[in-house]
Parts: C-alpha cells; structure tokens; sequence
C-alpha cells in the first residue's frame, strides 16, 4: 500500500476519519509517518511511512508496544513496572465496564 489519504486510510480500515485522524497524530509523533501536500488538492495531506514506519511494518512490531517499552525501561523501576503488571489486568477490566 502507497501514500494515502487520512480519509482514504480510516475507509479502508472502516473507522471515523476523526479516529484515524487521532491514530495518525501519534504515528506522528513516533516519526513513523509524514505528512506531504496533495499536488491536486491543496486542502489534503498525503500520508506516507518513513523509514522506520516502514521497518516497523515489516518487523510485524507494534509501536505503540515498543513506545510503551522503552518508557517502562527509561523512567520506572523494576518494582514500579512490575506493580502496572500487576495492575494491568484489574485496569483492563476497568475500561471495560466504563
């Protein structure tokens, strides 16, 4: 799959284009997409991966996964990341009855 639209994306992935518009926001933020002028619609971004959104894709990792890790390690100790563990699932199901 090529450079797309944000709207073109949350189509294919049957999501609001506000939703994708979200999702595309922190893809952003990990620099794993950029966003370029649509040469035939100046209103329109076109997305595109960079090339560690690409390798990211191939490698199947998730980078909001790998985010997640790289915190934990940078900013937590051993106990406190084994305390979220810990809590993770209570905290999931939290979220689920909200």
């Amino acid at each position: 799959m090529g450079p797309m639209t944000t709207t073109g994306l949350a189509r294919r992935e049957q999501m609001t284009p506000q939703a994708m518009g979200a999702t595309i926001a922190g893809l952003e933020k990990l620099g794993l997409v950029t966003r370029s002028a649509d040469a035939d619609d100046a209103r329109r971004s076109i997305l595109s991966l960079t090339p560690q959104g690409r390798d990211a894709v191939r490698s199947g990792r998730n980078a909001v996964v790998d985010r997640v890790t790289a915190v934990l390690e940078e900013s937590f100790t051993d106990a406190e990341a084994e305390a979220l563990a810990v809590a993770a699932p209570l905290i999931e199901r939290l979220a689920q009855l909200l």
